[in-house]
């Protein structure tokens, strides 16, 4: 189901205008491609902290995969559905899918835990 989430992301960033994200956004491209999801984390953080949707997109999935950060599906989903909200398609595509498996597995983490609703707690956990 999330197979393509991957190549969702690739194609996230590389969609994005002219602006001093723009370099900051291909440095992240270019760290999640090489597999350098710790330096990949660091720098969607920074810009989803300053409210760039595909970097909130990009740290939702880092979070709710375990990819250079520790897994923690409900600070996932906090950042995808913040993304979702600001009209990322490929966010409100992921939070589709989130629901979706939501119904067929009722028992997965979901964003009324106390971690979604904080994201400040555990928004620069590391491994």
């Amino acid at each position: 189901m999330f197979k393509k989430i991957p190549l969702l992301i690739i194609a996230t960033i590389m969609v994005v205008g002219c602006t001093q994200s723009h370099t900051d956004l291909y440095e992240l491209q270019q760290a999640f491609e090489s597999d350098q999801y710790n330096k990949a984390f660091k720098i969607s953080q920074e810009l989803a902290l300053e409210g760039d949707p595909d970097a909130q997109y990009t740290l939702g999935y880092l979070f709710y995969s375990g990819l250079g950060t520790e897994k923690n599906i409900p600070l996932g989903e906090y950042w995808i559905q913040i993304a979702a909200e600001q009209g990322q398609a490929n966010a409100v595509h992921a939070m589709q899918l989130i629901q979706q498996s939501r119904l067929l597995a009722p028992n997965l983490p979901d964003s009324s835990s106390e971690d979604f609703n904080n994201p400040d707690q555990q928004l620069y956990s590391q491994p």
